[in-house]
Order: C-alpha cells, then structure tokens, then sequence
C-alpha cells in the first residue's frame, strides 16, 4: 500500500445518533479543521474529543451528516456532484453550517434560498397575489390556494433566516410581507392568526423608551411587521403601561394586532365601496353591472372578512387571560381588551368575560 498522504486512514470518528439509529463515521481531523473554526478549535485543543478522537452528535440524523461529509471528505474534492446545493440541501445543511462556522457554505445556502423566496413571491405580482384581482376568473381556486400556500412558504423561509443569519433571504422575504400587507384588502386573507403570530415572533421582545415612556422600539430578529403596524394600523399607544410579561408575550400582541388590522381594513372597504358607488352613479347605470362583477365583488369580500373574523373569534373565544401568570397582568390585558369591546362586536366578535 502507498505511503503518500491521501492513502493515510481516517483518524477520527463521528458517532451521529442515538440507540439503535447510531452511526459511526470515520472521517479525517484535517479534513474537518480546514472546513471547519469550530473543529478546528475542538481538535486543536485538549478537550475530550481530541484526546479520543471521538465526536458524538446523539441529537442529530445520520443521514444529514452523510450529506454534509460529501462537502468535506478530500476524496470528493474532484466531484462536482457531491457540492450541489438545492432548496433541500439548504434546508437541511444550513442548521450544520451555521453551527460549525462554514460561512461560505452558509452563504451559499442564502443565495440558493433567496432565489426560492423569489420564487414563492412571483416578482411580486398583483394579478398572482390579489384576493380578487379584477382579470382573474371567479372560479379562480387554483391561484387563490397557491397564493396562500406560497406566502406560508415565505414565512417559513423569513423565520429559517432569522434564525441561521441568512440575510439575503430574509430582506427577500420582509419585501414580501411588505408588499402583500400594504396591499391592504388584496391581501387580507393572508395574515391569518397563525400568520401574524409568527410575524410578531420575529419582532419580539418590545422595549419601551423615551423619557416618559410611551414609545416601542422591536428588538427583534426582523422587525419588518413592528414597521408595518406602526406606520398603518397598530396603535402602540394600547401598548403603555402594560407589564413586561405582556409586552413579550407574541399570543397577546398578535391578538391586539389583528384586531387593529381589521379595523383598519374594514374602514379602508367601506371607504372604497363608497367610492365604487359614486364612479356607479357617475358612470350611469351602463357600468353598473360591469362593476358589480369585479370591483364590487372584491369590496364585498373585504368588507366580509371571514377569515379574520374567524381567526380572531376562535382566539378570543379560548381567551381568559390564564396564560399571563401575573394577576395585575390579567387585570391590565382585560382592562384594555374592554376598551375595543365596540369595535369587536361591530364584527360580531364578543368577549368570553
């Protein structure tokens, strides 16, 4: 056998899984230092596993570490198919790459994911996302559940990059939720409860500032939705002199926030039925029946809104304020849910105390 280096056996061995599920790789410590600063620092040090060359992973698959060992192992390095990264490789590689300090590989992962961002938002158009764009047919079902299934997906990749530091996804993604969230009643289906939680997640924890108080600043990981609510609908004012537990609770201000979106949105349809009627009578009754047909149709739905009314009653209806530990918590949070109980039952939503 040759005594040249590529022929020297593997030196270490990663233990990946638990149980019956355990697999034992034999890998090489060069291999991972160079790939890797936190390997590197783990096999150039006195701790444990360079003392036993041994690496155990008992929380993780060993499947993904087969995956990520292609990206590693020197006897690949001549194979460009062992270095192809997908949407699926991203997804599951980049939790690894993150972890381990391999940047460029993170990078790569970004650029492949904010192409599928991209992707899932359709360049953003109106006539794709809007609830009932006027040149859609009715019977429109196929779009309308992709719209649907396409912004989940984007939430999805927002919270992913949030989490891994993948910024050119997540700006990807926050251009998204900004774009459908100002597209107000275009898009209103689309920040259901489940939605908006995720979105308030992001933003969370609240501080307030200013000397006297009364001013919120998001410190979140992506304070995109914050913005958003502050500049159109939210009203932080609700938000003063409300406990800590409260402003870091996101089930408790996703609720407030829906329900300042609905009233908002809900004022924004009347105003343009109103004004959908006054172009009727301006245009004499020869476009009345056009209008009925497509303008009308889409204020008549945002005027409904049935998936937030939905939403927020099933909320509200499971709410008795238990989940904040604190009892002058409890007392504050229906203290000011009382002060909207008018706007709530304006859209037949009622408080269950």
């Amino acid at each position: 056998m040759s005594s040249g280096i590529r022929y020297q056996s593997p030196d270490v061995v990663v233990a990946v899984g638990s149980g019956d599920d355990m697999q034992e790789f034999e890998c090489y410590k060069i291999a991972l230092s160079f790939a890797s600063p936190y390997f590197d620092a783990m096999l150039s040090s006195d701790m444990a596993e360079a003392n036993s060359s041994r690496i155990e992973y008992p929380d993780k698959d060993p499947e993904e570490w087969k995956l990520l060992y292609k990206f590693l192992d020197p006897r690949r390095m001549g194979d460009s198919n062992s270095h192809v990264i997908n949407v699926d490789v991203a997804m599951k590689l980049t939790p690894w790459f993150h972890e381990f300090q391999m940047e460029s590989f993170v990078k790569k992962c970004d650029d492949v994911l904010y192409e599928k961002v991209l992707a899932l938002s359709k360049d953003l158009d109106a006539e794709f996302w809007d609830l009932d764009c006027p040149d859609s047919d009715a019977s429109d079902s196929g779009r309308l559940t992709q719209r649907k299934e396409n912004f989940g997906g984007i939430i999805k990749l927002l919270q992913f990059a949030c989490q891994y530091g993948l910024n050119d996804t997540k700006l990807g993604a926050e251009a998204a939720v900004q774009f459908l969230d100002r597209r107000s009643m275009g898009a209103s289906d689309l920040f259901t409860l489940n939605a908006v939680t995720a979105l308030v997640q992001l933003f969370l924890p609240l501080e307030e500032s200013g000397e006297d108080g009364g001013n919120f600043t998001a410190c979140g990981k992506s304070i995109i939705y914050w913005e958003l609510l502050s500049e159109r609908a939210f009203e932080p004012e609700i938000l003063e002199g409300l406990p800590r537990e409260v402003l870091c609770n996101a089930e408790i201000i996703s609720r407030l926030a829906h329900l300042f979106t609905l009233e908002f949105v809900t004022k924004r349809a009347y105003n343009f039925k109103s004004w959908q009627l006054v172009k009727v009578s301006q245009e004499r009754n020869s476009m009345k029946k056009d209008l009925k047909k497509k303008d009308m149709r889409f204020a008549v739905k945002a005027m409904e809104m049935t998936a937030f009314r939905t939403s927020i009653q099933a909320v509200f209806n499971g709410l008795t304020v238990s989940t904040l530990s604190d009892v002058n918590a409890q007392s504050m949070m229906k203290y000011h849910l009382n002060a909207h109980r008018d706007t709530l039952s304006r859209h037949g939503i009622t408080l269950p105390f």
